[in-house]
């Protein structure tokens, strides 16, 4: 491996999202897991055949507040209505698939869904991820996956963010792109080519860019798209990868114990 090494830097902002595709959870400090945060999506909305539902295709969702509670989760819906969710009643295995990943979560109360169906205005269920996560990912060996796209952690840095934000003529938030973990950084883009990082004392390995989708195009203070497509459109033209437009870089843990915080340094090397 190099020694090729980026001087210091440091963590500035974590983020738990507790429903896929919910807002987040700002915290100062999180757990690290293999599959992810503890406590970052595992919860899904799922149609009645446990398909995955995103904001792709129901924008209303990134209104909707997730609070972590003792033993599960409480929902905070638009319009202010509220339910407590808890993870001591989802005992029920279902089959869920998000993307082309058929496995096993877990179902609970009937009223659960019918209240959630209630006020997202569509037939849908809630399903638990479990403790232990029967869904994998190729990258790491097997290692487990929460109900996230396709990568246990997701890493952005200010530097790019600054960087596309001179592009456009409305400047966005790191909000539109969903981060756990948001570094200060140096280079714009400089995270595409970090292969293993340090943050505070864990050891996280980066294995792709991240490829984004419309989501981004959302805002997330009203769930309306962008009429002028932004900020993908430019984001396409100013960082095109072979995985797409990009931006910010997957990776996943090489150790499932221990916590990183705001302010924990950051040290990578890129090959």
């Amino acid at each position: 491996m190099s020694n090729a090494r980026t001087s210091a830097m440091q963590t500035v902002a974590l983020n738990l999202y507790p429903v896929k595709s919910m807002r987040g959870v700002a915290v100062q400090q999180a757990e690290v897991g293999m599959q992810g945060f503890v406590g970052d999506r595992e919860w899904l909305v799922a149609d009645e055949q446990g398909r995955f539902i995103t904001a792709r295709e129901v924008e209303r969702m990134l209104l909707w507040q997730p609070e972590i509670i003792a033993g599960g989760i409480r929902l905070w819906a638009p319009d202010g209505a509220s339910l407590e969710v808890h993870r001591a009643h989802y005992q029920e295995a279902a089959d869920v698939t998000v993307w082309r990943d058929h496995f096993q979560a877990y179902r609970g109360p009937a009223e659960v869904d019918a209240w959630l169906s209630a006020h997202l205005g569509l037939a849908c269920r809630l399903f638990y991820l479990g403790s232990q996560p029967h869904r994998s990912l190729a990258a790491n060996g097997g290692g487990a996956l929460s109900f996230a796209d396709g990568a246990p952690y997701l890493l952005t840095t200010q530097a790019s963010l600054a960087a596309l934000n001179s592009l456009l003529n409305t400047p966005i938030t790191m909000r539109r792109f969903r981060a756990n973990i948001v570094v200060d950084g140096h280079t714009p883009y400089a995270e595409d080519g970090w292969k293993t990082l340090r943050i505070g004392k864990i050891a996280f390995t980066g294995f792709k860019p991240c490829g984004r989708c419309k989501i981004v195009n959302l805002d997330p203070d009203t769930a309306q798209l962008s009429a002028t497509k932004e900020p993908l459109k430019t984001l396409a033209k100013s960082h095109q990868l072979p995985q797409g437009a990009c931006f910010g870089m997957n990776l996943y843990a090489n150790t499932a114990s221990g916590h990183i915080q705001i302010g924990d340094e950051v040290v990578c090397q890129t090959t």
